[in-house]
């Protein structure tokens, strides 16, 4: 399945980029990193490649990421089914499988959610998720400053009891997380910002060498636009990336 983490920026380290690439290596099918600042600020980034979620995350300043990992088990393989979508003002984040008659509904089980998000806030998608026995779940609310960290039943969750958790075990973070709790904590303040050396390397990478798509390519582009309005680019390889437009204004500046 999935894997999910969550670290403060003093955490960020060699050892884990290592963990973040062998996580990728077993989840490839998509990868979505948000960093944190204060007053809501967000950065979020959608890519089918790891290297260019870790080139971000080596040269920002940020207060805190949250990382998702996915293995496809429903829903085809394209950017717009990785997670990190975002519901009244919450974005979230699910490893596991949905059995809610909700999620039938959606290309992709964990959409339900947001479903359950749009009704009731962060309080009614817990409600949902108390029957679920194979979902852990991040979600931030970028308005209040707040995430929250559902813990399933099953499946496996890992704190260091300081606010950073992940589905694998690394490093500090190897505390066995209760199953079926709740935690909810505040991310301090610190707002992302995109450093000088980021801009060349990011824009040779991923502006600078466009390819034109295939048709199959433009109709998904198409489609995503539409539905998140949003920019999206075709890399050099064929892949697809996405960055908001907080993230590109910055690069573009």
């Amino acid at each position: 399945m999935c894997t999910l983490l969550t670290v403060s920026a003093d955490k960020f380290s060699r050892a884990l980029e290592q963990h973040i690439r062998h996580d990728a290596m077993y989840n490839p099918h998509g990868f979505a990193c948000l960093m944190l600042g204060k007053d809501g600020a967000d950065t979020i980034i959608r890519s089918m490649s790891i290297d260019t979620i870790l080139l971000v995350l080596r040269n920002s300043e940020w207060n805190r990421m949250f990382l998702h990992s996915r293995y496809a088990t429903q829903g085809v393989v394209r950017l717009d089914t990785t997670h990190g979508w975002a519901e009244e003002g919450v974005f979230y984040f699910h490893n596991g499988c949905l059995s809610s008659a909700d999620a039938d509904m959606y290309e992709v089980d964990s959409q339900a959610i947001g479903l359950w998000l749009q009704r009731g806030g962060t309080e009614r998608a817990l409600e949902g998720l108390k029957t679920e026995a194979f979902a852990n779940v991040f979600m931030v609310d970028v308005v209040s400053g707040m995430y929250v960290v559902s813990r399933s039943p099953y499946g496996s969750l890992y704190t260091d009891k300081e606010g950073n958790f992940a589905t694998v075990p690394c490093g500090e973070i190897n505390i066995a997380v209760v199953p079926g709790t709740v935690e909810h904590w505040r991310y301090a303040d610190q707002i992302p910002e995109i450093s000088a050396e980021i801009e060349t390397e990011l824009e040779q990478d991923i502006y600078d060498e466009i390819q034109p798509a295939t048709d199959e390519e433009l109709e998904n582009i198409s489609q995503w636009r539409l539905a998140m309005g949003d920019d999206v680019v075709i890399g050099d390889d064929g892949i697809e990336d996405f960055i908001s437009p907080s993230l590109r204004k910055k690069l573009r500046a």
